[in-house]
């Protein structure tokens, strides 16, 4: 978990709009968790209570001490104060952001694909949805 953190983190994002830095950093995201698919489904869909403590999402609370998650939550944050992103409840679609990327994600692996032209056309599609929702008018 620690070398899937320093992976997020290291996307510069410096001096992108926030749709660009999280289609950016979601993209590394993929890329990361794309070459280490096994393990990624192990722990992410574990129900022991180890692995839990450190992916459980869906508890607002929870959701805030998560570093991957929390970098999100930041991100989102600075694209209100940026008056770039809708003042909308920026945990709350953190949790939804992850959870429809992991979905994404687990069916990319579960299918076992492998074109990256493929993977980030679903990312940016994605993205492009979220845009519309959520971008200020």
């Amino acid at each position: 978990m620690q070398e899937h953190l320093a992976v997020i983190s290291a996307v510069d994002t410096e001096g992108m709009d926030t749709i660009s830095a999280l289609k950016k950093g979601f993209k590394a995201h993929f890329k990361h968790v794309l070459t280490i698919p096994e393990h990624y489904k192990t722990v992410m869909l574990s129900r022991d209570p180890l692995f839990l403590k450190r992916t459980a999402m869906m508890d607002p609370e929870t959701v805030k001490r998560l570093p991957a998650q929390k970098h999100l939550i930041d991100t989102l944050e600075k694209g209100i104060r940026n008056k770039e992103i809708k003042a909308l409840d920026p945990v709350l679609n953190a949790q939804i952001i992850w959870a429809s990327l992991f979905g994404i994600l687990l069916r990319i692996i579960t299918e076992n694909i492998t074109d990256e032209t493929l993977i980030d056309k679903m990312i940016d599609g994605y993205f492009t949805l979220l845009e519309q929702g959520i971008t200020r008018s």
